[in-house]
């Protein structure tokens, strides 16, 4: 999970709601990873420098899941369509809150997007 030192307590409730599933949800984040001096160098970047290690991490993650909402979470998944070459997979049609705004074999997005930006990102 990539999220900045601001949102600590909504991250302390996702991994506890994500461990509360069954079967289990593990989240681990760029700290659980690093240790030592690994650990200390990213401390040591301020918060911008970190949403740029979690950026280049997320580009390369196995799948991707994001806030349709966010502009980092859909700036991540137009990158990693680019990157990855994806066939043409249009947005989904947003609707309530949960709903997938848009999916394709690389990433997700949900909630309720922008259909204006999703049209003209994702076409």
């Amino acid at each position: 999970m990539a999220s900045g030192h601001a949102n600590a307590t909504a991250s302390a409730k996702f991994v506890a709601q994500a461990a509360a599933l069954s079967p289990p949800i593990t989240v681990v984040t760029k700290t659980d990873l690093l240790g030592g001096d690994d650990l200390a160098r990213l401390d040591a970047l301020n918060f911008d420098q970190q949403a740029l290690v979690d950026y280049l991490v997320l580009l390369r993650a196995s799948y991707f899941a994001g806030v349709a909402i966010s502009s980092y979470s859909a700036n991540v998944a137009m990158r990693r369509r680019v990157l990855s070459k994806a066939g043409s997979c249009g947005p989904k049609s947003a609707g309530t809150a949960g709903d997938v705004a848009f999916r394709d074999e690389f990433s997700e997005l949900f909630g309720v997007g922008h259909s204006e930006w999703a049209e003209n990102i994702f076409p």
